[in-house]
């Protein structure tokens, strides 16, 4: 009995490990199924997310592909109006820009009158009132002639070098020219001309309008020649005289504090005159200027040609200074200088040879530039020379010009 005992419990062992072991192997193999099914599902997840992360990155690389495409197709565009734009531009009046919307460019010419701020406070209310950018160039110079208003246009941009389409720096819509009242009425119809000459000369598309000032009080000589010249040339007139002296808006004399320059009534009088003309011209549609012309005035023709030689051409040894020719020059010789209180001379020589020389009082406290034409029909082969009567004098030296036929 102890025996069959012991072999049942063997038995019993035996079974106890048998089952054991199942279980464990069970485990084990539940284990190692769910590892290989984790592996599996991971596995496939992975290569369906690597799968979706090369389409994708396929589908962005062509979509960027596009629109860099695009972008240039764009761009090129950008460039195509750009440049009709330009010349659709080009071939409108300063008038047909502003009713289109075109950004324009304001060249101001003119003596103390058009050196003040009513030519900015125009150009601010002309740009907010046709939604446009309005910039201006005023080069006016108080105490000045028409003759120094011809110099600074021909001046302007002298010697820089040409842009690809011909052109000089900027190109000016619009040129306001303000002269009469410094002018002498012997000269002056030939020097407005050459003045208006000049500027048709360097800016060709440029419209013109010109100012009968408010302090010639009625219609001069000098203010019937801007007429003349005016209708001539196709130039549109702002007659500031009519306001200032008919009392539409206000008597004379509350509109200037010394009898010749606006105050700020007189320059709100000026704004409204010139706008009125600008407005009108806008309305109707004004085309460009007109082509070449013939002058009104005899001897205009050698206004036509110009040469320039500011200061730094020159070498200076105290009050004198020296220009070394290149090549001779002849014609009108204009002088740029500075004018000092008290008593100013200059001597100018050609060849060593005196052609020109001016002793005059400054009878003001205070310094003020002047271009005046120092002498006709000069000549010279290899040098130029000027004196000034002193240091000071020598500093307010700019330059000379001459002109010929």
């Amino acid at each position: 009995d102890r025996q069959t005992d012991r072999q049942t419990d063997r038995q019993t062992d035996r079974q106890t490990d048998r089952q054991r072991h199942r279980i464990v192997l069970t485990i084990a193999l539940g284990v190692i199924l769910t590892g290989l099914l984790f592996f599996h599902k991971f596995y496939i997840h992975e290569r369906w997310q690597s799968t979706q992360i090369i389409s994708f990155n396929e589908l962005m690389g062509g979509l960027i592909g596009q629109t860099t495409e695009l972008s240039e197709k764009i761009t090129e565009l950008e460039r195509k109006v750009e440049t009709v734009n330009d010349q659709l531009s080009r071939s409108l009046s300063f008038y047909q820009k502003l009713s289109k919307g075109f950004d324009v460019d304001v060249l101001i010419v003119g003596d103390s009158i058009g050196a003040q701020r009513w030519t900015s406070q125009l150009a601010s209310g002309l740009g907010e009132k046709y939604g446009v950018s309005v910039k201006v160039m005023n080069i006016s110079m108080g105490g000045n002639s028409s003759y120094a208003g011809y110099v600074r246009l021909m001046a302007l941009d002298y010697g820089a070098g040409k842009e690809e389409d011909g052109s000089l720096g900027t190109e000016y819509d619009l040129i306001v020219f303000c002269y009469g009242q410094n002018d002498g009425a012997d000269e002056f119809g030939r020097y407005y001309e050459g003045m208006v000459r000049a500027a048709r000369s360097k800016y060709p598309q440029a419209s013109m309008l010109a100012v009968l000032e408010s302090s010639q009080k009625e219609y001069t000589e000098k203010m019937q020649i801007i007429r003349n010249l005016a209708e001539h040339y196709g130039i549109l007139v702002a007659d500031v005289i009519a306001p200032f002296m008919d009392g539409s808006c206000g008597l004379y004399d509350t509109l200037t504090d010394d009898g010749v320059h606006p105050n700020e009534d007189g320059e709100k009088v000026y704004i409204k005159t010139v706008t009125e003309v600008i407005d009108q011209a806008v309305k109707r549609g004004q085309g460009a200027a007109a082509g070449d012309m013939e002058p009104v005035y005899e001897g205009t023709e050698v206004f036509d040609h110009f040469v320039w030689f500011e200061k730094e051409k020159f070498q200076r040894d105290g009050n004198t200074f020296t220009l070394k020719l290149e090549t001779g020059v002849s014609g009108d010789l204009g002088v740029d200088y500075c004018y000092f209180p008290g008593k100013n001379i200059y001597t100018i020589y050609a060849d060593g040879v005196m052609i020109a020389a001016r002793e005059f009082e400054w009878k003001y406290d205070f310094q003020q530039r002047h271009i005046s034409k120092a002498a006709d029909g000069c000549r010279a082969e290899s040098v130029i020379e000027i004196s000034f009567e002193n240091a000071e004098q020598a500093d307010g030296f700019y330059g000379i010009c001459l002109n010929w036929e």
